[in-house]
């Protein structure tokens, strides 16, 4: 309230002070301020309309923090992210697919959102986040490949050595041959 009672303290346009004359309507005020008119507003409305500004402005903030959030896609270091991730190929997955999901966010074609009175336009920023997006993407995916290419040679190693490993365990067993009659075959 303290900031209405300052704004209520505003001098009051004074037909005196100009060069032209405007005529007034029956009601000459001596007032200098608009001081009166707090008296004047029905009790519970002036705080019903701050209720209204303050739940406007919160519904603006959490939209506008959406977007801050990106942030830290710019404050990001690759090898922060990729020491997180470590050999796990599941959590690659899972950050793919979130980047995926998060992109819906930003990825449509307004360019602004409007809160009554408010607007905020996101144009410019849209489109940087959107490049910066593909570019961790990218990253990323290149980097799971990566480890994927790793992981799948890796396994192949192993696969390669256990099958050496039981074809040299068969050659070696006496046990290996079995006779079957002629008509079995």
């Amino acid at each position: 309230m303290n900031g209405l009672q300052s704004s209520a303290n505003l001098p009051r346009i004074q037909a005196t002070r100009y060069d032209i004359e405007l005529p007034v309507v029956n009601h000459v005020s001596a007032e200098t301020s608009f001081t009166s008119l707090l008296t004047e507003i029905p009790e519970g409305l002036l705080a019903k309309a701050y209720e209204i500004v303050e739940e406007k402005l919160k519904e603006v903030s959490k939209y506008v923090s959406k977007w801050l959030q990106f942030q830290s896609l710019w404050d990001l270091g690759d090898t922060d992210v990729y020491k997180r991730l470590g050999d796990d190929l599941s959590e690659w997955q899972k950050i793919l697919a979130e980047l995926k999901k998060s992109r819906t966010t930003f990825d449509n074609e307004e360019k602004e959102r409007s809160f009554g009175p408010i607007v905020v336009n996101y144009g410019q920023v849209q489109s940087k986040v959107g490049d910066k997006y593909d570019f961790w993407q990218k990253e990323i995916l290149k980097n799971f490949t990566g480890k994927l290419g790793d992981s799948m040679g890796q396994f192949y190693t192993d696969i390669a050595k256990a099958k050496d490993d039981l074809e040299s365990y068969a050659k070696e067993s006496k046990i290996t041959s079995v006779s079957l009659p002629l008509s079995k075959i």
